[in-house]
């Protein structure tokens, strides 16, 4: 595990703690089975890779933390503004309009599927993990950190 400061699952470790509450009763609440909850606390992969956004965000309004804060406590640089969802799916619109591109060749681009995300960008909350975002904000030049709610 890294150190205190960079470890996203020591965060949620700690948050968890301060807000009195036993894991099995996040897990609970945020709709997640214990071993998928416990392994956020464990493993700091697990917050980009095994849980969608949507859960992630509710882990940490569960514990009393905004998810943006949960993601990037201390950004090296400050988020401007908020970029919704739709935002993104816009943004993925240009490029593909810009480079001629399919949505499946997008999402070959950046790794993810993007389809379903540009027909109802809100669906992208459920199906996409943080890796997925940064991925696609990678591809359409957005910070990723502006997609996560900041409160």
């Amino acid at each position: 595990m890294q150190n205190e400061e960079s470890s996203i699952a020591r965060r949620i470790l700690k948050a968890r703690e301060r807000a009195n509450l036993a894991a099995d009763a996040v897990a609970e609440r945020v709709g997640l089975e214990p071993m998928a909850y416990y392994d956020l606390e464990h493993y700091d992969d697990e917050a980009f890779t095994a849980v969608s956004l949507a859960e992630l965000c509710a882990v940490a309004r569960t514990l009393g933390l905004s998810p943006r804060a949960l993601v990037d406590p201390e950004p090296a640089s400050p988020v401007a503004a908020s970029i919704s969802m739709q935002d993104v799916a816009q943004g993925i619109r240009l490029r593909m309009a810009a480079d001629h591109l399919t949505p499946a060749a997008f999402g070959d681009l950046a790794g993810w599927d993007v389809a379903e995300a540009l027909d109802n960008p809100e669906s992208a909350w459920a199906a996409w993990s943080l890796d997925a975002l940064r991925d696609v904000c990678e591809q359409i030049e957005l910070d990723w950190r502006a997609v996560v709610p900041a409160s």
